[in-house]
């Protein structure tokens, strides 16, 4: 699995360079590279035969992020996001805290508007992240995964994702809102049925 986000990085890299070039050819149309700071609000939980039913754990998510575009419709939306991941018991104060490092590679499709000011936007695409911290509360208490549930923490996660927002435009800034739902397609825990899912709503700055 290692390898595999090796690979994605890279690939990421290249797009980087490929937006300008594209640009360039669209001619003055086409926006600049966009860069930025995003947060918002987490509503996470696990799914999976280990972890049925559990509630929404409430969490903070925030980071950088870019957006690349091809055509004035067309770009390319990352970042790096810190998100605090989970889920709680709905009979007792068991809870899982998760915080994780997320690398988004969003294809993003938008709407112009006749004005310009306001430009809707949909998104999708693969997701990775990697797995900072994770300990199992109960009240005040707390342990650390590797040792709740004897068995390893997985490092890196795979998944999807997909939301919608709007941009506010304002010559060469911009506000941006929305919400994003992400699901894992690898497990939390080795030895688990296990895969954290979150639902995130969000505002950022770019410029």
């Amino acid at each position: 699995m290692r390898y595999s986000l090796l690979t994605v990085v890279p690939a990421f890299m290249g797009l980087t360079f490929v937006a300008p070039a594209a640009r360039a050819q669209g001619g003055d149309m086409i926006p600049h590279p966009s860069w930025g700071i995003v947060a918002g609000a987490n509503f996470a939980n696990v799914t999976g035969d280990d972890f049925d039913d559990g509630d929404n754990r409430t969490g903070f998510m925030a980071g950088v992020t870019g957006t690349f575009h091809f055509t004035r419709m067309f770009a390319l939306n990352t970042g790096l996001l810190f998100s605090q991941e989970g889920s709680k018991d709905p009979n007792s104060d068991l809870a899982i805290h998760e915080n994780m490092l997320q690398l988004p590679i969003l294809a993003r499709v938008a709407f112009p508007t006749s004005t310009g000011k306001v430009t809707p936007f949909i998104e999708a695409g693969p997701t990775a992240a990697f797995s900072l911290s994770c300990k199992f509360t109960d009240g005040d208490d707390d342990v650390d995964c590797d040792d709740f549930t004897g068995t390893d923490v997985k490092k890196f996660e795979f998944g999807v994702a997909g939301g919608a927002g709007l941009r506010f435009n304002a010559g060469t800034h911009a506000i941006e809102v929305g919400g994003r739902y992400q699901q894992a397609l690898t497990d939390a825990l080795k030895d688990a049925d296990a895969k954290n899912k979150v639902i995130s709503v969000f505002a950022g700055f770019t410029i």
